[in-house]
């Protein structure tokens, strides 16, 4: 009697393990990637979609929201230790994560895809960071907590691509390289940021 032998199943390159409490230091470096995507990176790239949505406004709003966030006490410390430290790390184990996961990311040269690829990333990683720190435990709140990513992308992604419009539409084309603040946009009296 002939017996047929079942085919040895394909050998499928596994992609990134999902996070496990207790096993290794991995746990903790994925845990501390999760938690800088969204606290200061996250709260960087919200902060630089609005003040590029200043360019809605024009040139002098821009301009004076520059000027602003170029005058907070101790900016450079701030960008050190909220901005670039922060993205370095992400940026870094993000990119170890996915030089041990199966890619299938092709490069987009074009700036609009890469602010839908932004939104996206930033939405799925809201939803991800609520997911795996236990915030919604189970399928129903994820699915809704998925539509409110949802939603928080596509405001973000408007965001986005009305401030790259504001920046080549022809409305300012001809806007002049130095626009006086005072010109455009004063700071109220009770700003803290005012001057005295």
């Amino acid at each position: 009697m002939a017996t047929a032998e079942s085919p040895a199943a394909p050998k499928i390159r596994g992609g990134v393990q999902p996070l496990r409490a207790g096993q290794g230091t991995s746990f903790i470096w994925r845990k501390l990637h999760s938690l800088l995507g969204i606290i200061p990176i996250g709260a960087f790239f919200l902060e630089h979609l609005l003040s590029n949505f200043e360019a809605v406004k024009g040139p002098a709003a821009y301009g004076a929201q520059v000027k602003f966030l170029n005058a907070l006490p101790i900016v450079r410390v701030l960008e050190w230790t909220f901005i670039f430290l922060p993205i370095l790390y992400h940026g870094l184990y993000g990119m170890y994560i996915w030089f041990r996961g199966k890619s299938n990311i092709v490069y987009y040269p074009v700036y609009i895809i890469a602010m839908i690829a932004i939104c996206w990333h930033f939405a799925y990683g809201v939803w991800l960071f609520a997911a795996k720190w236990g915030i919604t435990p189970g399928p129903v709140a994820r699915k809704r907590f998925g539509y409110v990513c949802a939603a928080l992308g596509v405001v973000l992604l408007f965001l986005g691509l009305a401030s790259i419009w504001a920046f080549i539409s022809p409305r300012y084309q001809n806007a002049p390289d130095i626009v006086p603040i005072a010109a455009s946009v004063a700071l109220p009296a009770f700003s803290v940021f005012a001057p005295q």
